[in-house]
């Protein structure tokens, strides 16, 4: 595992000196999952609109460990000055707001769309509330999910 961590850390490294920037990723294991964390000046340029230019950049690391035989069972999260930190915590809470409406009202919520990851993230807390379940819908870059009461 930690010559994985090496790896991870050296290709990030390469990645991130091909956009001119020089730092040293932050690495941590969580949950079946390599959480990377930069720290950088302008993060808004790495992060891009919603997070689309580091959800690229994600795509981009994976495969270039994928080709040096590094992806195994652990998922890769690439995050930049704790903006996915930060949106998950906002996610949690709209899910809680979202679970709590569907429980009052009984009436499906439809989620704006969301990348596999949050999607995924959704499904999980979902799961675990006894009475609810959820559903994707659609696909591509319009796949959401849609939370409803559990049908008996």
């Amino acid at each position: 595992m930690q010559d994985n961590v090496l790896k991870i850390k050296e290709k990030c490294k390469e990645l991130l000196s091909l956009l001119d920037y020089d730092d040293e990723p932050i690495i941590a294991l969580r949950e079946g999952s390599y959480i990377i964390n930069c720290n950088i000046d302008e993060p808004e340029l790495i992060i891009g609109r919603h997070g689309e230019v580091l959800d690229a950049l994600q795509h981009i690391l994976r495969v270039m460990l994928k080709k040096i035989d590094v992806m195994d069972e652990y998922n890769i999260v690439v995050d930049v000055n704790g903006y996915r930190a930060r949106k998950n915590v906002m996610l949690e809470k709209k899910i809680r707001e979202i679970a709590f409406k569907v429980r009052s009202t009984g009436k499906s919520e439809e989620l704006a769309p969301m990348n596999s990851y949050e999607r995924k993230m959704v499904h999980s807390m979902i799961t675990k509330i006894a009475d609810l379940e959820s559903s994707s819908i659609d696909t591509g870059m319009n796949r959401r999910v849609v939370v409803k009461k559990k049908t008996s």
